[in-house]
């Protein structure tokens, strides 16, 4: 187990950036592409996530000044945004992780050869949402007295139960992801937008269209491109948008055309960037695809799983993400009895959720910012009821130190499953 672990480890030690292209490499050797090929590959889609990992770090440092304009006024907020790494590496920690990948590849792989599944779940990387979870009920069942092979059992076959909800659901939006984002011959496999951001937003889109009015209102960018011209393109949205935020928050001169500038940039560039993803992932698909229908018959039916991040080249949803900003920080002032200010959360996280939202809108920005509003609230609810539980386990996992008394949280915590977990944490202890 310990040498298993020493190699899971060696592994996930790559980075998430590094860690795919090998990923996409081995892929396509397996599917029966030729070396150069699939090196090629490989290396075009790791380009292309880290083009996209680096601009929305971009996109966050470009926002900061904006986000700490409002952290810095204060009102209370006592529970510490650690950032999602922390409960990543919180995750990882769990003693049986160097089994749960393996399993969960395997698993994958059973299911796609007897057609239960559609989705090929590549995102190793986000394993760590699955484990989470999984850690979590450990934790739990280690208050009630459940230990060792028990323990280890239940929460296993329970993160990969998660695993194969992963995998249905993105059988079940592949047609949505595809047709809206462009990613064809893909499906989302991060759970927390498939398990909890979508269907939020599923229900409040569905509100929405029965309410007159608000259910006629439609702003996209191909709305605007009628009316407004070359007004309507995202780099002079994302230009006026920035420059809007500078002056709310008082940035100067300076700093509003930083803003400006920065935003326009990440708005522009990160489509580029997922046109390179797609270049290199294109040859692994169609060879996957080709390989399944010779195993498996001409009405094989296959996807390849990847990060929500891919969906963030939708220049709607990185605009909304903006959008969200000054809105999610009204809410977190308002919000009765929320003592949580997301400062970490506001960078990415929000970003990816705004993501997924868009594609359930279909690229209404209207609709978009509502929905992210009923979004934000579950948000700052599940933040509060889940930090306790989270500070426990962060401290039980020892990956950080934490001062008594005090109490943590970070984004991947604001999900229906932990939620749930919560509640029963809170009946156990």
């Amino acid at each position: 187990m310990e040498v298993l672990g020493n190699v899971v480890q060696s592994v996930l030690d790559v980075g998430a950036v590094a860690l795919l292209p090998i990923m996409i490499l081995l892929l396509g050797l397996f599917f029966r592409v030729r070396f150069a090929t699939a090196l090629k590959s490989g290396l075009l889609v790791g380009i292309g996530f880290q083009g996209v990992s680096l601009i929305v770090n971009f996109l966050v440092t470009t926002l900061s000044p904006v986000i700490q304009h409002y952290a810095d006024t204060g009102r209370g907020f006592t529970i510490v945004d650690v950032g999602w790494e922390t409960l990543s590496a919180a995750a990882w920690a769990a003693p049986f992780a160097a089994l749960f990948v393996p399993l969960g590849l395997v698993l994958n792989f059973v299911l796609i050869r007897t057609r239960l599944v559609k989705t090929l779940n590549v995102d190793i990387w986000n394993y760590w949402h699955l484990l989470r979870s999984a850690a979590i009920l450990s934790f739990i069942l280690s208050l009630l007295g459940v230990n060792g092979a028990a323990n280890f059992t239940i929460s296993i076959v329970f993160g990969l139960a998660l695993s194969v909800l992963v995998e249905k659901v993105g059988d079940w939006i592949s047609p949505y992801w595809q047709t809206y984002f462009g990613l064809e011959g893909t499906t989302c496999t991060t759970i927390l937008q498939l398990g909890t951001t979508l269907p939020i937003a599923w229900i409040a889109n569905r509100v929405l269209e029965k309410i007159p009015g608000v259910n006629r209102v439609d702003i996209s960018y191909e709305a605007a491109n009628e009316r407004l011209g070359e007004f309507s393109s995202p780099t002079i949205i994302g230009a006026i948008l920035g420059a809007f935020l500078g002056i709310l928050t008082g940035q100067g001169v300076a700093g509003t055309i930083q803003i400006a500038v920065g935003l326009s940039a990440a708005i522009t560039l990160t489509p580029r960037m997922v046109k390179l993803f797609m270049e290199g992932i294109s040859p692994i698909s169609t060879a996957a695809r080709d390989y399944m229908i010779e195993k498996l018959g001409e009405d094989a039916d296959f996807n390849i799983g990847v990060d929500i991040a891919l969906g963030v080249g939708n220049q709607t949803a990185i605009t909304c993400g903006a959008l969200m900003i000054p809105i999610s920080i009204l809410l977190a002032f308002i919000f009765p009895g929320n003592s949580f200010f997301p400062v970490a959360f506001f960078g990415s996280s929000l970003t990816y959720a705004m993501t997924t939202i868009c594609m359930v809108t279909r690229g209404n920005i209207f609709r978009s910012v509502l929905v992210g509003a009923v979004y934000m609230c579950f948000t700052f609810f599940a933040f509060n009821f889940t930090a306790e539980l989270c500070t426990q386990f962060v401290a039980n996992a020892g990956v950080i130190e934490i001062q008594a008394g005090t109490l943590v949280n970070a984004g991947g915590m604001n999900n229906f499953i932990d939620v749930i977990q919560t509640i029963i944490y809170n009946l156990v202890r």
